[in-house]
């Protein structure tokens, strides 16, 4: 149906009665040279489906330096892969990952069950910045351990306030706390 030469346009079209392509245990290519694919693209609110979960169904994303983007409007965003595990940056290129905005009320929600959760650095700083927000560290009502810092080496652990004081056991509950040690020459 149609050639490639000059301006020849090829057009299907079809009513609500729907238009359907069909290969069975063939490729079916979309090749536009420098030209623009459009899927869905009319200003009409519809459903567009791209893939299915049945067995061994691999479904893959390329772009170049040209960049990938997805934008919902207003609507959520969901990636669910059940027991399958998500990525996200981890090829071996050294980039900036940016999660969330610091515009409004934006919220970020990181969860994990009993597997843990663990953010590393290598040899990089790792902050925590709030503003005038508060900065809450294993503040839920449940027992557990929590521990800052290491005996490694020179590790340093420094503790500093403005005007608003340091307090280190001030809470109304029965507990000793211990400042120090007695091994050689530490000093407190």
């Amino acid at each position: 149906i149609g050639n490639i030469t000059g301006a020849t346009a090829v057009n299907v079209n079809s009513g609500t009665a729907a238009s359907a392509w069909t290969t069975t245990n063939g490729t079916f290519s979309l090749v536009t040279g420098t030209g623009a694919i459009n899927i869905g693209a009319d200003a009409a609110a519809h459903t567009i489906t791209i893939g299915n979960v049945t067995g061994a169904t691999n479904l893959v994303h390329n772009s170049g330096s040209g960049a990938n983007l997805w934008t919902t409007t207003n609507g959520s965003w969901s990636l669910a892969t059940g027991t399958g595990a998500i990525n996200v940056g981890t090829d071996a290129a050294a980039k900036i990952i940016t999660i969330g905005n610091v515009t409004g009320a934006t919220q970020v929600v990181i969860n994990s069950g009993t597997a843990a959760a663990s953010i590393n650095t290598t040899n990089g700083a790792f902050s925590i910045a709030i503003g005038t927000g508060t900065i809450s560290v294993g503040a839920d009502a449940a027992d557990h351990t929590i521990n800052i810092g290491n005996s490694t080496g020179v590790t340093a652990v420094s503790l500093n306030a403005g005007t608003g004081g340091v307090n280190v056991g001030t809470n109304a509950i029965a507990h000793t706390v211990t400042i120090g040690n007695v091994t050689g020459a530490t000093a407190v």
